[in-house]
C-alpha cells in the first residue's frame, strides 16, 4: 500500500481516537427492538416476535454527536413456513460520519418442540452490504479506498419453557471482506448478546395481552459490555415499553394498532453519556403491516392458541359447525350407550329376580319332599316299633336333614356366584372405557369431562373450566385422534364412581364418564 495512504489513514485514526471519548459502539443499536423487527436482535425471534406474516420498518436517529449523529434504517418482511420455521428478507442502511453501509439481509429460523411447553429455536441472519468511508481516500491508481463489500453471518438460539425465554446471539461470528483480503486476516472480537425474559398474562378482556420484562447483556469488541432491562406491555390495540441501557440511558416508547393490521409507534431515549454539560435524545419510529390471516395475528398468552374472537367470521362458522357436528356425534354415541346400559341393567335385574324366585321355589319343594319322605319312614317303622327300627329311623331323618342342608349350601353358593358374575358384567357394561396402557398413560381411572378433535376448542373449554375455578388436565390418543379433558385420575374404580355420582363434589354439573387405563 502507498506510504502516503498509510500516513493519511494513521492520521485519521489518531484524530478520531482523541476526539471520540467516549467511543461509540459499532453496528446497529437494536437493544430497543422488543416488539417489531426483533429478529435483528436475535434471528430466532422471527418465529414469534416478528408477528409473521408482516412488513415492518424501524429507523433510529441517535443522540451521539461524536460520530455525526448515526442513523439506522431496517425494513424487513417476515413470514412463517408451516408451524416450526420462518424466513425473512430485509433492507438496511447504517450511516455515521466515518462510514456508510447499505445492503440486504436474509433470515431463517427453525423450532424444535420437545413437548407442549419446551422448545428450542435456531436462527441465522445473513448480511451482505457495501461499506463506504465518510471521507473517501483516492489511491494513486485512481480508485477509492474504503469501498468494500462485506458478508456477515449472525446466528442465534432461543430456549423457551412455558413463558420463560433464554436467548443468545452473535452479530459477527463470521465476516468476509471481498474487496480487502488484508481485512480478513485481522483478528476480530466477536460480539455476543444474551437475553432473559418472561411473559406474564394481563388480566382483562384481551386474552392475547402480555407483559414481558427482559434483562440483557451485550459484549462490545474492545469496549465495556452493555447491560440493560426493558419491559414491554402489548395488547391488541396498543403497546408500550420502557427500558434502561448502561450506555444509552433511559427509553420510553408507545404505539397503537389500527384495524388489527397497522401498527405505528415511537420511542425516545435519553442519553446517559455527557458531552460537556449537555445530554442528548435519540429518536425511533416503528411501523408494521400485518399481511396474514387475522386468526394468526396474535396468540393467547394463557394457552398459546389462537383466540376465537380474532378469526374470520366465515372460518369461525365453519370450524364451529365441524366441531359441533363431531361433538354431537360423540354425544349421540354416549346417549345410545347409556340407553343400552339402562336396558341391559333392567333385563339383568329381571333375570336376577326370576332366579331368586326359582331358588326359593326349589327350596320349598325340596323341603316338602324331604318332610314327606321322613314321615313315610316314620310310618313304616311304627308297624314294627323295635328299638333298632327307631334308631334307624332317627339316622335316616338326620341323614335327610344333612342332605337338605348340603343342597341349601350349594344353592346359596350358586346364587352368590351368579351375583358376583352379574356385578362383573355390570362393571364391564358401565358407562366407561377400558384400554391397555399403550400410549404412555399412567394406569388408573380418569374422570373424563369432554373430548375434542382440535386443540383450539379444547383450550377454550379448559379456559371456561378455569374461569369457574376448576383445574383440568389433558391427554391425546393417536389411535382415535381425540384430545381428552379429565378432571382427576383415581387409583380405584370406587373413587372414580363416587366422583362421577356426586358431580365432582358438586363442582362440575356437566356429564362425566370413566376412562380406565390398565397396566400392560
Amino acid at each position: 500500500m502507498n506510504k502516503k495512504l498509510l500516513l493519511t489513514i494513521l492520521l485519521i485514526t489518531c484524530l478520531n481516537g482523541f476526539s471520540q471519548e467516549p467511543a461509540l459502539p459499532t453496528g446497529f443499536q437494536q437493544h430497543t427492538l422488543t416488539h417489531f423487527n426483533s429478529s435483528l436482535l436475535n434471528p430466532a425471534f422471527s418465529l414469534d416476535r416478528n408477528n409473521p406474516q408482516s412488513l415492518s420498518l424501524w429507523t433510529r436517529w441517535q443522540w451521539q454527536k461524536i460520530d455525526g449523529e448515526p442513523t439506522s434504517l431496517f425494513a424487513n418482511y417476515t413470514r412463517k413456513i408451516g408451524e416450526k420455521s420462518a424466513i425473512g428478507v430485509g433492507f438496511f442502511q447504517h450511516t455515521t460520519a466515518s462510514y456508510f453501509n447499505t445492503g440486504g439481509s436474509l433470515n431463517y429460523a427453525y423450532k424444535f418442540e420437545f413437548n407442549e411447553k419446551m422448545s428450542l429455536a435456531l436462527g441465522v441472519n445473513l448480511f451482505a452490504f457495501s461499506q463506504k468511508l465518510g471521507t473517501p481516500i483516492t489511491l494513486p491508481d485512481g480508485t477509492e479506498a474504503g469501498d468494500d463489500f462485506i458478508l456477515q453471518v449472525a446466528p442465534g438460539i432461543n430456549f423457551k419453557y412455558d413463558r420463560f425465554s433464554l436467548g443468545l446471539a452473535s452479530e459477527n461470528v463470521y465476516e468476509n471482506n471481498f474487496s480487502n483480503d488484508a481485512a480478513n486476516n485481522v483478528d476480530k472480537d466477536i460480539a455476543f448478546a444474551g437475553t432473559l425474559s418472561y411473559d406474564l398474562p394481563v388480566i382483562g378482556q384481551d386474552p392475547t395481552a402480555f407483559l414481558r420484562p427482559t434483562v440483557y447483556y451485550k459484549t462490545i469488541p474492545e469496549q465495556d459490555g452493555q447491560y440493560g432491562i426493558s419491559a414491554l406491555l402489548s395488547t391488541q390495540k396498543y403497546w408500550g415499553q420502557a427500558g434502561y441501557n448502561s450506555f444509552y440511558g433511559i427509553s420510553l416508547g408507545v404505539g397503537g394498532t389500527f384495524f388489527k393490521r397497522f401498527s405505528l409507534g415511537a420511542l425516545v431515549e435519553y442519553g446517559s453519556i455527557e458531552e460537556g454539560s449537555t445530554k442528548e435524545y435519540s429518536y425511533e419510529l416503528l411501523a408494521s403491516i400485518f399481511l396474514g390471516k387475522s386468526e394468526n395475528r396474535r396468540e393467547e398468552i394463557a394457552e398459546m392458541v389462537n383466540p376465537l374472537e380474532d378469526q374470520d367470521e366465515e372460518t369461525v362458522a365453519e370450524d364451529q359447525e365441524t366441531e359441533e357436528a363431531k361433538n354431537e356425534k360423540i354425544k349421540e354415541e354416549l346417549e345410545a350407550a347409556q340407553q343400552i346400559d339402562k336396558e341391559e341393567q333392567e333385563n339383568k335385574m329381571a333375570a336376577e329376580e326370576m332366579l331368586k324366585d326359582k331358588i326359593e321355589s326349589d327350596k320349598e319343594l325340596e323341603n316338602a319332599k324331604k318332610e314327606i319322605e321322613t314321615e313315610q319312614v316314620l310310618i313304616e317303622n311304627v308297624e314294627k316299633p323295635t328299638s333298632r327300627q327307631v334308631q334307624d329311623s332317627i339316622n335316616q331323618v338326620e341323614k335327610a336333614m344333612r342332605a337338605q342342608r348340603e343342597i341349601e349350601r350349594r344353592q346359596q353358593a350358586q346364587a352368590e356366584r351368579a351375583e358376583s358374575k352379574a356385578k362383573k358384567q355390570d362393571i364391564k357394561e358401565e358407562k366407561y372405557e377400558e384400554v391397555a396402557n399403550t400410549e404412555g398413560l399412567q394406569p388408573g381411572y380418569y374422570l373424563i369431562a369432554n373430548v375434542f378433535a382440535t386443540k383450539k376448542y379444547l383450550n377454550l373449554f379448559r379456559r371456561d373450566l378455569k374461569a369457574i375455578g376448576l383445574e383440568s388436565f389433558t391427554f391425546y390418543r393417536s389411535s382415535t385422534n381425540y384430545n381428552y379433558v379429565y378432571l382427576e385420575r383415581y387409583n380405584t374404580l370406587e373413587e372414580a364412581r363416587n366422583a362421577r355420582e356426586n358431580n365432582f363434589n358438586g363442582r362440575y354439573k356437566g356429564d362425566t364418564w370413566i376412562f380406565n387405563v390398565v397396566k400392560d
